[in-house]
């Protein structure tokens, strides 16, 4: 009786071994796979299309996004534009429902999306151009 009482505490051990060792996998495999949702827009960037030298961002350069990412010449910005006509807090890029949107921030010279000027909230697709100052972009992804 007790060889029968040890040999399925044997098999409740090892099964509990591997009901861990699942889980770990699993909490690994998680994390460096990461969400879906938030691989969608870290594939997202700017491309700089054209820029003044003095800006600080250089034509050709690739600009990553964030979940929010801010541009403008302060240095606090994800993006920093040395320029005149950009404003210290001048444009917002953020996600929304699920959506990428780009938002001046009541700059001086306006923030233009495909030759428009922003007047809210616009969403934001692969291809769009937007101009900051004398800064274009072009969003790819």
């Amino acid at each position: 009786m007790v060889k029968q009482i040890t040999l399925i505490l044997r098999f409740v051990v090892i099964g509990l071994i591997y009901v861990v060792l699942f889980k770990i996998i699993k909490v690994m495999y998680t994390d460096l796979k990461g969400s879906k949702k938030k691989d969608r827009f870290l594939d997202y960037a700017l491309e700089v299309l054209d820029a003044p030298s003095e800006s600080g961002i250089s034509k050709g350069s690739v600009l990553t996004l964030h979940t929010i990412t801010n541009i403008g010449r302060n240095q606090s910005n994800n993006i920093i534009i040395d320029d005149p006509y950009v404003s210290s807090y001048h444009a917002r890029i953020f996600i929304k429902d699920d959506e990428l949107y780009i938002m001046d921030l009541n700059s001086t010279n306006g923030t233009i999306k495909n030759g428009d000027l922003l007047k809210e909230a616009e969403e934001l697709y692969s291809g769009d151009i937007i101009e900051i100052g004398r800064a274009k972009f072009k969003v790819i992804g």
